[in-house]
């Protein structure tokens, strides 16, 4: 599509396939992050299972067990976190030790949040203090920074919404152009001079759509 409203030759094909290579890439970072934004969403259902549990006197390793069977409960088998609990389960079943796991499974997760607990979970165990009040106070703590941050994603859903539609003008004004007005444009195509024009145009193009993708991501 870009390489016929913007060159209108095979040619034009050269100077864009690498394009390609770089809307993957970025194509696979967008489905990590929203993976890594669903995990920190859920988490706030494991949060809630481990403070109770350990409020009620379980240990850590049942307590982690329980919560594993909450989340899958609460959330279905297809979640990302039941699997990693899942993962996370098993290996405590291989007498490691579960501040270890859980944070290997933070740092897998890379959820800055999930990290933050495991940060505190490991030093409740070492210090040997009132694990359930501070894993209930790290769970509150975290909790509330969840929701707010879930409270600006929903707040930027508009604007992400109108920088999307606004990305796409440029290209739907010169389809519009060829459609409506066939020839208009053909002093840009087929030539050296249109076709500099052209890519200097697209490349404007394609950093602006960039920077805007990066402004509604501010912060989340």
């Amino acid at each position: 599509m870009l390489d016929l409203l913007f060159y209108s030759h095979p040619a034009g094909l050269l100077v864009l396939w690498p394009l390609l290579i770089i809307w993957m890439k970025e194509a696979a970072r967008r489905k990590r992050e929203r993976i890594r934004r669903q995990l920190r969403s859920d988490f706030r259902v494991a949060l809630h299972s481990l403070a109770v549990s350990f409020r009620a006197g379980y240990s850590a390793e049942h307590a982690f067990s329980a919560c594993g069977r909450d989340v899958r409960n609460t959330l279905g088998r297809e979640s990302e976190l039941v699997r990693e609990m899942d993962a996370l389960n098993r290996r405590i079943r291989l007498q490691l030790r579960p501040e270890e796991v859980f944070a290997e499974f933070a740092f897998r997760t890379g959820v800055e949040d999930v990290e933050a607990f495991a940060e505190v979970f490991s030093a409740a165990r070492r210090s040997g203090g009132d694990l359930a009040a501070i894993v209930r106070s790290a769970a509150d703590t975290i909790g509330a920074k969840i929701e707010v941050t879930e409270e600006i994603e929903a707040s930027l859903a508009a604007r992400k919404s109108e920088q999307q539609i606004m990305s796409l003008m440029p290209c739907l004004i010169l389809l519009y152009l060829r459609i409506a007005s066939p020839g208009f444009l053909d002093v840009l195509y087929g030539n050296v001079a249109g076709a500099c024009v052209m890519t200097c145009a697209l490349a404007v193009y394609l950093l602006c759509v960039r920077a805007g993708n990066r402004i509604v991501e501010v912060g989340i």
